[in-house]
């Protein structure tokens, strides 16, 4: 339970960090801090809810059918390599294709951090656990944007989504090593 916890927490805080620096990031990449910038920090922002509605639903299955923990690995390190792409973009459309796809992989994190919950925690503790686990979450929600917005004082707003970027990386190799292939050592001994 601890590990899901962790995993929620970590996965919130990289999706959150963001939040105090797109506009001023859109603004940047824009040229105009004007009301057109702050619009299209709504919409770029937005992009991977969208995203996450179309694509949860597929990763849920595949973590079904291949395992939920290393589907979670999969996702949330494509995810993460595909946010150290913010270093080469030059316009916010660059920037909101990156938000796109991000979202289409990060949308598979969720899902089967879930369903692990569920296959490890006994039937009659699971309400205490998804209470627990979304304390996790909504812990991330705080630490997200305070880093973010810490981070985003001495660098770059690009180099703040390629920071949460190699976060998500890290925690996808640290899953696939400890539960992924430590559960298949195990199983071969």
């Amino acid at each position: 339970l601890l590990y899901i916890m962790a995993m929620f927490f970590v996965v919130q805080t990289c999706i959150m960090l963001i939040q105090p620096l797109i506009t001023l990031y859109v603004g940047e990449l824009m040229h105009d801090m004007g009301d057109a910038a702050i619009k299209m920090s709504g919409v770029v922002f937005s992009l991977s809810g969208i995203t996450g509605i179309l694509a949860a639903p597929f990763w849920g299955k595949r973590g079904q059918r291949f395992g939920y923990v290393r589907v979670f690995c999969i996702v949330t390190f494509i995810a993460g390599f595909i946010n150290l792409f913010q270093v080469f973009i030059n316009t916010v459309w660059q920037f909101a294709a990156i938000q796109f796809v991000y979202g289409l992989f990060l949308a598979g994190a969720v899902p089967n951090i879930n369903a692990n919950l569920t296959r490890v925690t006994a039937a009659n503790m699971r309400g205490k656990a998804f209470g627990l686990v979304t304390s996790a979450q909504q812990f991330g929600g705080v630490v997200g944007p305070l880093v973010g917005g810490a981070l985003g004082s001495f660098m770059s707003s690009r180099y703040v989504l390629v920071f949460a970027g190699c976060v998500l990386m890290a925690l996808a190799l640290y899953s696939y090593f400890t539960r992924v292939r430590g559960v298949e050592q195990e199983a071969a001994s």
